[in-house]
């Protein structure tokens, strides 16, 4: 593919360009190749009120949810990137084989092409899809720990926050092989296609349907969480300031 390179924003003045996964980085080298010995990767943390629940507190979410079993869980925008009609098209194929398919569970703020997206939730809802819109972060936290599994199926991230925030909460993770979420999740989670609903619902049943790949995958969630930290992140940022200024 013929590489052009684009004119990079005060490129004569930036001592150092931070990506926050090798992901993005790879995308700064292809598109503004004069700044690649300058670019360093610096990934995001993790809060740590992020962390598992107590059992009762996830009872209490799931009661409250009516959804006693668990639900599988999606946060983010409402827009075409973060995949969510390929997260509907799964989830309905999975219903239409098991009635017992736990529901479908979506919180975050509307974004472009979001009216399709509300009003095809919305005829689903009866089955079990329930979209709760922008939510308190405290909120956002119980509904992390509650799940059984979080499912993103986002085309495109630069980091990807809400998928290590369900790692830190111990819940698995089912996304997409692409961009910097096979890196963020690396093996506490199932990577599919993107754009392939037909691979997310298989992903998804096996996992629900085997509690003992569940249960090392949530064991391993916390570990590969741990691997962000705000404290690194800070440790980082200061290497690279005082690499600038050397």
């Amino acid at each position: 593919m013929e590489r052009a390179a684009l004119p990079a924003p005060d490129a004569g003045a930036a001592r150092r360009v931070v990506a926050s996964s090798e992901a993005t980085a790879r995308d700064l080298r292809f598109y503004f190749p004069q700044c690649a010995e300058r670019l360093r990767v610096v990934h995001l943390g993790v809060d740590p009120e992020f962390k598992p629940g107590r059992p009762e507190e996830i009872a209490a979410t799931r009661a409250e949810l009516d959804a006693p079993a668990g639900y599988l869980f999606f946060a983010g925008t409402l827009e075409p990137r973060k995949g969510v009609d390929t997260l509907l098209d799964a989830w309905e194929a999975l219903r239409r084989e098991d009635p017992a398919t736990p529901p479908l569970i979506l919180a975050g703020p509307y974004g472009w092409r979001s009216p399709q997206l509300l009003r095809r939730m919305a005829r689903l809802e009866p089955l079990g899809v329930r979209y709760l819109g922008r939510v308190e972060r405290g909120r956002l936290l119980q509904l992390f720990q509650a799940a059984r599994l979080f499912v993103y199926p986002s085309i495109y991230e630069g980091f990807g926050l809400p998928p290590v925030e369900a790692l830190a909460c111990g819940v698995p993770v089912v996304a997409c092989d692409a961009a910097s979420l096979p890196e963020v999740v690396g093996e506490a989670g199932v990577l599919v296609e993107p754009r392939d609903a037909g691979a997310l619902a298989v992903a998804i049943r096996q996992l629900l349907a085997d509690r003992a790949r569940e249960a090392e995958l949530r064991r391993l969630a916390v570990e590969q969480a741990a691997r962000f930290s705000w404290e690194r992140a800070a440790a980082e940022m200061e290497n690279v300031f005082e690499e600038a200024l050397a």
